[in-house]
């Protein structure tokens, strides 16, 4: 199998560095996912991690063995791509069989390897078919069928699924995560798609302008966000924000107080709160108050925004709740999921009843 250690690495383009000190160690069978917005440095990660670009510094480790001078094709490492890189001459049969043939694998075992791959991705009664006559979904299988035949040690996938519709993406997913537990491969997978990184990922590695900004499992990502950045980009719809001042364990901003957070005195605090972490409540129980801005019902629950100073405030709350648009609403917040941001550096702040408050570093 596949353990990967990324030492010290940058990667320039011209003048402009888009990987900056990069440590990284991803376990033996672990399905690792590279999450991050376009530009932050996730392709190119995984790219010197194939082969198809080489850091300007440090080291690339596959199982022990420095490989930076290693050929991507000595690696031993099969990749999906987002464009599936079918070949729309061949076959389903023979874009599966490709790298089997280059690899001169004998006529009988090649057909047995094809036959399980596709077997294996539902596509078994579909092997006489060229990829213009498939969907999306069904192509997006092959490129994952030319992948298992192989049976490389290492995957590498490249947002495979964001040309698919919803739908497609959800029944994709299952079977990834599927075919992950019976393959026990390593894997590597990047995608800018939070709900694709939390429900895939055994750890999660966030990135932004080129540096991993928390490395960790889905839950300790999502319940424990290290900074601003983490907190907004985990979560759908995304954490809400409200800057504001503490003084005394009482944060404080416009329509809003919160007391009994801690012994805090910080005059740039943003405090953090997730949908599902509020509660609608009578004006005068609760924590914010303002206008209903817009009323969202999603099916197993109601999204209802609160508009207050320009800021847009979303709580998840019950699907058969009734309002009108304009109306006057309380909000009432679970202490217990309620962070704190140093507004100047962005990092979160670690707060607890009667202690002292410290600073999470990145």
């Amino acid at each position: 199998m596949a353990s990967i250690s990324l030492s010290k690495i940058d990667k320039t383009w011209d003048s402009t560095k888009v990987i900056e000190d990069l440590n990284l160690e991803i376990k033996d069978k672990e399905f690792l996912v590279l999450l991050g917005p376009s530009g932050c440095g996730k392709t190119t990660t995984m790219r010197m991690i194939a082969g198809l670009d080489e850091p300007t510094e440090g080291d690339v480790v596959i199982d022990g063995e420095l490989v930076n001078d290693v050929h991507p094709r000595d690696r031993d490492i099969a990749m999906v791509f987002q464009n599936y890189g079918l070949y729309p001459q061949k076959t389903v049969y023979g874009n599966i069989a490709f790298p089997l043939l280059m690899k001169k694998v004998e006529k009988e075992e090649l057909h047995a390897r094809v036959i399980k791959a596709a077997k294996r991705v539902e596509l078994d009664q579909l092997l006489e078919r060229k990829p213009s006559q498939l969907s999306g979904g069904q192509r997006q299988r092959v490129a994952l069928a030319r992948a298992i035949v192989r049976e490389p040690r290492l995957f590498l996938m490249d947002e495979p699924l964001s040309n698919l519709d919803a739908k497609l993406r959800v029944s994709m997913r299952a079977l990834l995560k599927n075919l992950h537990h019976e393959f026990q491969r390593t894997t590597v997978y990047v995608t800018h798609d939070q709900i694709e990184a939390m429900t895939l990922a055994d750890r999660v590695a966030v990135l932004y302008q080129g540096k991993i900004q928390q490395l960790d499992t889905p839950k300790n990502i999502y319940n424990n966000p290290r900074n601003l950045f983490v907190a907004s980009f985990i979560g759908s719809p995304s954490m809400n924000f409200i800057e504001g001042s503490a003084k005394r364990g009482v944060f404080t901003s416009k329509n809003c107080k919160v007391s009994g957070l801690a012994n805090v005195s910080n005059s740039m605090v943003t405090l953090g709160i997730r949908p599902e972490d509020i509660q609608v409540v009578p004006l005068a129980d609760a924590s914010l108050t303002g206008e209903i801005y817009s009323i969202e019902m999603t099916g197993e629950s109601t999204l209802v925004t609160l508009g207050v100073e320009g800021n847009l405030v979303v709580a998840r709350t019950d699907k058969n709740f009734e309002a009108e648009i304009g109306d006057p609403i309380g909000y009432k917040f679970d202490h217990d999921h309620i962070f704190l941001f140093n507004t100047k550096t962005e990092q979160r702040i670690d707060f607890e009843h009667n202690s002292q408050l410290t600073e999470l570093t990145a």
